[in-house]
């Protein structure tokens, strides 16, 4: 499981992706498209991207991938 980020339009988004065996590999921007087996790891992978002060949201973008996860600062 990897899990790295980049920018795209303004946000810092998150992309996961995982082979299942040297022929099959997935690649999603939105945590809840993982498959439950690599869930756990994809999610504690997020948290240790994050700084302190920041969170990951769901943003709509204006082309694909449409939705994405993305880090930004928390709003107080």
């Amino acid at each position: 499981m990897k899990v790295t980020t980049k920018w795209v339009e303004g946000h810092r988004v998150l992309s996961y992706q995982y082979d299942v065996n040297r022929d099959v590999g997935f690649k999603f921007h939105l945590l809840s498209e993982v498959g439950e087996p690599w869930q756990a790891e994809a999610k504690a992978k997020q948290q240790a991207l994050l700084k302190p002060g920041e969170c990951v949201v769901q943003v709509e973008l204006s082309a694909k991938p449409w939705y994405v996860d993305a880090i930004e600062k928390e709003k107080v």
